[in-house]
């Protein structure tokens, strides 16, 4: 059986302040490595607002220096299909 995963929005402000970093040295970061991102994009990840586009795991995971697998954790199943 697979399990599916959910982005975690939650890692990306944890990171920042693993680095000591804000969201504009982010952003600075994943231009550099070639991403076309704005503060205001990453604001709405760490919000929980959007989730980044599979395209910019690898900057994201690049930029805070972290594995692209730690933005994800297991799905809950839902009450009625644990039940089947």
């Amino acid at each position: 059986m697979q399990v599916k995963t959910q982005f975690d929005h939650k890692v990306i402000a944890a990171g920042r302040a693993n680095l000591g970093i804000n969201r504009d040295e982010l952003a600075f970061r994943m231009r550099l490595a070639g991403a076309k991102v704005s503060v205001s994009t990453l604001r709405n990840w760490e919000r929980g607002t959007t989730a980044p586009d599979a395209h910019y795991m690898p900057f994201l995971a690049s930029a805070l220096e972290c594995d692209v697998t730690a933005f994800f954790v297991p799905m809950l199943a839902k009450a009625n299909e644990e039940r089947n």
